[in-house]
Parts: C-alpha cells; structure tokens; sequence
C-alpha cells in the first residue's frame, strides 16, 4: 500500500488544511488536484491503480468490472443513476467520476496524469475532476479512444493525432498527423457504480429507493456507493452512509 504525504499548513497554494472539504475552494483544488500527483507518481513506478475517494463504500468485488483487455482507463460517472444509460464521452455535460476507477500503468496513462496535473494552474477555480475532464476529452497525445460500455479489446486502436474540428491547439511537429496508439477507455453502469443517490438536494428526484428500482430492473446490486452531492462535511456524510448500513 502506497502512503503520499501532504504538507499541512495555512497557506493556501501550496499546503493543506483543514478547509479542503469546502467544494472548490483554493485548499479544496489543491487536495483534490495532488490526488492526480499521487496516482501519476505511482504509475511512473509501473503500478495498476485502483483509485477512491474515502467517501465510497466498496460492497462487492469491482475487479470483474475493472479488468478488460487492453483496457487502459475504467472509470466511473459522476451522475445520478437512471433508467437508460445515454451517457457520451465526447457530448454529454457530465464527467467521469474522478473519485471512483482503474488505470493500467502504460505510457500513454503516465503522460495523460502528467498532462491532467500540469494543467491545474490553468483552471485555478476548478476542481481536479473537471481539469482532467477537460484535458482527457481535448488529448491528442495520447489520442484517446472512447469504448462506451467496457468490453474487451482485441488490439489496441491507433488514431490519427490530427486537431478535431477548427480548434487550434500546439502539436509536436514529431506526432502532427500520425497514428498513435489510442489510450483506450470505458464507463462503468453508473447504477452498479452510484454517485449521488444519498443526497435529496441536488437530486431530489433521484433517491436512494430509486437506485435500487433501477438496479431491480438491471438484476444487479451495488458494487460502490460515492457519498458525494453531500453538504456538511464528513460528519453529514458519515451519517448518510450510516442510515443505510455503509458506514
């Protein structure tokens, strides 16, 4: 098991303190963004990383889900659960769920953590999960490949690293226009993997009863829980997990 330190202090670009748990506050980004330093770190070192958040609860073993061939990135979705599955990597307002997933140490994972952290100063107000998003769904070195639902791959893609769309964006002269191999990624069922369904706020019609309608309807249950849409702290959100047997 890997243990990464982190300064403590008052100062609010470069420690932490106490006021991480405020969503996008200065110490907030700055936990959140050394969470990315962290797995990057341990990539470098050749390690497979099962990353999350200590607001998940883990009821069933996720590596059934997790481990698919030639599978670099599985991850899970930061949106309630509902009926029908519509989510799209390149469309959809929703982000993966940073708090919940599996990277395979390659080199095309190490560059993109490295590119993700890299680019936290240029988003000083966001959090770590939209920064990455940003730069995962914009990367042309790697070139990602997105699957949808997990399955299999039989080889690994090769995509060509030309600019999509008019956006105008720096290339290495030594990639502009070649194929690379793809850094290939997938979206876990965001019922089985749930986020949100403990908070009646900002999702009020999206309720803990509802998630289990709609795991009723797949013949699933729940492999993890992410207590996050929570206001209050860890103390509300131990108290959520705790009504329904989490925590």
């Amino acid at each position: 098991m890997h243990a990464y330190y982190m300064a403590a202090g008052s100062d609010n670009t470069t420690t932490v303190t106490g006021d991480s748990t405020t969503f996008r506050s200065k110490q907030f980004n700055l936990i959140t963004a050394r969470k990315k330093e962290a797995v990057h770190d341990i990539l470098a070192l050749g390690y497979d990383v099962l990353f999350s958040d200590t607001d998940v609860a883990i009821l069933r073993d996720p590596m059934p889900y997790l481990l698919w061939k030639n599978v670099d990135y599985v991850h899970s979705l930061n949106a309630v659960c509902t009926k029908k599955e519509t989510w799209d990597f390149r469309q959809s307002k929703e982000e993966g769920n940073t708090g919940l997933y599996f990277v395979r140490s390659n080199n095309r994972t190490i560059k993109m953590w490295a590119d993700a952290f890299a680019a936290v100063p240029k988003y000083p107000g966001l959090d770590d999960q939209a920064v990455f998003w940003r730069v995962i769904r914009r990367s042309i070195d790697p070139p990602v490949h997105p699957l949808g639902k997990c399955h299999d791959v039989d080889s690994i893609p090769k995509i060509s690293t030309t600019l999509p769309g008019k956006g105008k964006r720096s290339i290495s002269a030594s990639i502009k226009g070649k194929k690379a191999d793809a850094l290939v990624t997938c979206v876990l069922d965001s019922c089985v993997f749930s986020s949100g369904m403990l908070s009646r706020l900002y999702v009020p019609e999206y309720t803990y009863e509802v998630l289990m309608e709609n795991l009723a309807s797949r013949n699933e249950s729940i492999v993890t829980l992410h207590a996050n849409y929570l206001k209050g702290g860890n103390n509300n959100k131990m108290a959520r997990m705790a009504d329904h047997g989490f925590w």
